[in-house]
């Protein structure tokens, strides 16, 4: 074959075509492959969700505004609603296991469900006028030993919040606190605060982490700070 000049140019537009066809294609491809990572699932409530946890893949619970707890047994492409026995705001839940679970909230509210989530028990029930003070979140090793925020308030027990025999305050709005084992604990808060526990929550110590050094907003710096034991999903922080 005699290639002219025109048959090069051919030759060129060709694979300039099939270039811009295939970059078309890597463009369009790489977002719908990131975003099909994501299903959006169909609430039976319209009211907010604040906090959610999964004993593993299938099972899991989330609470939220009015008091409100749904439970899946399939990963969340179904929910079924519970009754927690109040109507008020739930911002953290806690599954110890697929029995026992924990649920704290405004005014100071502490449930406790022994079956699943099937009946829940009222611990607290705090006054919403004059109001008592909320709490924020909870975290719990076993079903007896756990860790409570109540605002700039940590609480501790070790028998299931029938009493709690450790209280240590800091002057800030806490956001949420995770244990590894009795006495090696995390926590974090308003205005980047990261602090450290190793005697099981009687003493805290404050950490800098050079990723949020100089924030000084509220609400700076990271709020979750557990992980999964793969550290996937959110910011880890090794206690």
């Amino acid at each position: 074959m005699i290639f002219t000049g025109q048959n090069i140019n051919l030759h060129k537009t060709i694979n300039f075509k099939k270039y811009v066809s295939c970059l078309i294609y890597v463009i369009f491809l790489i977002p719908f492959d990131i975003n099909t990572q994501w299903l959006q699932q169909a609430s039976p409530v319209s009211t907010g969700l604040l906090d959610c946890d999964f004993i593993d893949q299938n099972t899991g619970w989330v609470c939220g505004d009015g008091g409100v707890i749904l439970k899946t047994t399939n990963g969340g492409v179904n929910w079924i609603q519970q009754n927690s026995g109040v109507n008020k705001r739930l911002e953290g839940i806690e599954a110890v296991d697929a029995n026992t679970l924990y649920c704290v909230g405004w005014f100071q509210t502490i449930l406790k469900s022994t079956n699943g989530g099937s009946n829940w028990q009222i611990i607290r029930n705090g006054q919403s006028s004059p109001p008592d003070p909320g709490l924020n979140k909870c975290f719990f090793l076993n079903a007896n030993t756990g860790w409570l925020l109540r605002d700039n308030y940590i609480l501790r027990t070790t028998n299931g919040c029938a009493t709690f025999d450790s209280t240590h305050t800091v002057f800030t709005y806490l956001w949420d606190i995770y244990f590894k084992d009795l006495n090696t604990g995390v926590l974090c808060g308003d205005g980047a605060l990261t602090m450290r526990s190793t005697d099981g929550g009687v003493i805290w110590n404050q950490v800098q982490l050079p990723l949020f050094q100089g924030a000084t907003r509220p609400r700076d710096g990271a709020r979750p700070c557990r992980a999964d034991p793969t550290g996937r999903g959110r910011l880890r922080s090794e206690p």
